[in-house]
């Protein structure tokens, strides 16, 4: 039987995050109810300051007129307890990473929320078996995370569990298309899924730089080759700290396969956040204009210092193009791992998520499929060879071996048990 989504009008968002007045705000301007809670009055009053100072800002960029920002406004509600969510339909938690307080706050949404509520989370640390571990109802928990770029990138991604309930998934891919985000399922995994590749990219792009690499170049090649923003602009768009907690988020979740970059920490210590405070990798005018910024080169070699790294002589003659696959490669290869893992149900789902959550160019068909173009063994015999010169950052995962091996395509789809959905 074909499941239909049920409607969901009421959502509660719980704040205290990164991402908390950013998802308000999309959710008021896709005109739905919210209740916003925060346990501390003043830090409440803030957070609705910031989702009206980001309604302002669409009016600005032109992504909604005065009329709207009125009308969202207007279905935004702030609370400190649980008294107003008998009647919500969905439930985001957004706190801060602090994996007893997530806990806690699922146990309590069971005793003041309806039965069809639907609780999600928005944490990108902990697995969503640990975070429903102590709730008497693991069948309507899921994960939604929304990513930073989210106004430029798109992506929503739908975590589920073995346990989670088909109509739940099916309820949150159309909350995702209602809020015009491209929604794609994947499994339950420790820390990051979708942002491993991501985040992996944004790594590559500053080891380079930190080996020798010009950062400017870098950002100019990966525009050349079609992505939608070069990966310094990212970063300095995420804005330093939100990158800083990704990364280390990241890290700390694949130790033995992540980049700890030192660029970021020295450029935060010498009042560097990104195009909030208008120095970043660039430096930015009262228009947010970027242009490049003749003081990032003594950072660049503090970081060199730091590491004990030397220049590369080999990585400061990069062609634009190898440039291209010294970055994108690590994040194909992590792709790959995920595959392999069974997180996400075909391969293409990472090549829309490529697309819709990396700016990834769309005519090239996305990381994956993209691979098809040069072949398995290709990649597997680069990212060998950077790993011997470079580092185990390079190291090829073991599907992309055995794929190289046998000359089989990466995009070629694994056979799996039937989705439920």
């Amino acid at each position: 039987m074909k499941l239909m989504p049920r409607k969901i009008s009421k959502v509660a968002v719980i704040g205290g995050g990164l991402m908390s007045s950013e998802i308000a705000t999309m959710l008021v301007l896709r005109n739905y109810q919210l209740v916003l809670k925060h346990k501390n009055k003043t830090h409440l009053l803030d957070e609705i300051s910031r989702i009206k100072e980001n309604l302002q800002n669409c009016v600005k960029n032109g992504r909604a007129d005065q009329q709207c920002l009125e009308k969202s406004a207007s279905l935004l509600k702030g609370v400190v307890d649980y008294d107003n969510f008998n009647d919500v339909d969905l439930v985001i938690e957004a706190e801060s990473e602090d994996l007893s307080l997530k806990q806690e706050i699922f146990a309590n949404l069971e005793k003041f929320c309806p039965q069809h509520c639907i609780f999600t989370s928005n944490s990108s640390k902990f697995s969503l078996k640990l975070i429903g571990e102590r709730s008497k109802c693991p069948n309507r928990i899921a994960q939604i995370r929304f990513f930073c770029l989210s106004h430029v990138l798109p992506l929503m991604e739908i975590v589920r569990t073995e346990n989670t309930l088909p109509q739940v998934v099916v309820d949150l891919i159309d909350l995702g298309r209602k809020m015009r985000k491209t929604p794609i399922v994947v499994i339950d995994r420790q820390g990051y899924t979708v942002n491993s590749m991501f985040v992996t990219y944004l790594h590559a792009a500053i080891l380079l730089t930190e080996g020798g690499v010009d950062a400017y170049q870098i950002d100019q090649a990966l525009k050349s080759f079609g992505m939608q923003l070069g990966p310094f602009r990212i970063i300095d768009i995420v804005g330093f700290q939100a990158f800083a907690e990704i990364s280390k988020i990241l890290v700390e979740s694949l130790p033995d396969r992540s980049y700890k970059p030192k660029l970021i920490s020295i450029l935060q210590q010498e009042g560097h956040e990104g195009e909030c405070n208008g120095k970043g990798f660039y430096k930015y005018d009262h228009c947010s204009k970027a242009s490049q910024d003749p003081e990032l080169r003594k950072y660049i070699e503090k970081a060199q210092n730091i590491s004990n790294a030397t220049i590369a002589s080999k990585l400061t003659k990069l062609s634009d193009a190898e440039i291209v696959e010294m970055i994108l490669f690590p994040a194909l290869n992590e792709a790959c791992r995920i595959i392999s893992e069974g997180v996400v149900i075909r391969s293409s789902d990472l090549d829309v998520a490529s697309v819709f959550g990396m700016g990834f160019p769309s005519y090239r068909g996305g990381i994956v499929y993209w691979s098809n173009s040069f072949g398995s063994d290709y990649v597997y015999s680069k990212l060998e060879r950077w790993a011997k010169e470079y580092g185990d950052f390079f190291k090829p995962c073991d599907y992309i071996g055995e794929r190289s091996t046998k000359r089989i395509s990466l995009a070629n789809e694994i056979k799996r048990a039937k989705s439920q959905l």
